[in-house]
């Protein structure tokens, strides 16, 4: 959902991103990816992210979109990743976190694509879900849980903070 206005985006299977109105029933523009893309507005509602395949997402100005993307920033990952799957902008939109649907959450530079820190989920183990995660609000914080547990780290320098277990029995702090 658009942080200002009554329009929102979606990403499809079909590997297209759709603007929506809440007033009208037919989507207003459309844009193709190569995979089913990950999508994010910045906090201000001036930008659209749309991830363009596994390592790879497009900044679009959000009024002049059909112009194409302003910037197309290569995110540079450790090691195989899968795809994109979730696009989080900081507060103040100077970072945004990239989530795959494997390995380690990272944040990256939003005017570079310059990687910054990596959030490691050590010890949830592989057949673990991951869900979608969340910056807090002044920014400082991510939170991220799997099906096996839940961790929290410090956004800028991904140290982690908090460890929990789903398991009542476990629970832990990070350093």
């Amino acid at each position: 959902m658009h942080p200002s206005n009554d329009t929102f985006m979606t990403g499809g299977q079909d590997r297209t991103v759709r603007m929506w109105d809440l007033r009208d029933h037919k989507p207003h523009g459309l844009l193709e990816a190569n995979d089913a893309p990950a999508i994010s507005y910045d906090p201000q509602g001036l930008i659209m992210a749309i991830s363009v395949s596994h390592n790879q997402m497009s900044l679009y100005d959000c009024r002049t979109y059909k112009k194409g993307p302003f910037a197309t920033l290569l995110l540079k990952t450790e090691g195989p990743h899968s795809q994109l799957k979730y696009i989080k902008f900081t507060p103040d939109s100077n970072y945004f976190l990239a989530s795959f649907t494997s390995g380690p959450h990272m944040l990256f530079d939003a005017f570079e694509g310059e990687r910054k820190a990596v959030y490691k989920s050590d010890g949830l183990g592989q057949d673990s879900v991951a869900f979608e995660p969340s910056i807090s609000p002044d920014g400082q914080f991510l939170i991220s849980g799997t099906t096996k547990g839940l961790r929290a780290w410090e956004v800028t320098t991904g140290s982690l903070l908090q460890t929990s277990s789903w398991d009542k029995s476990s629970s832990s702090s990070g350093g």
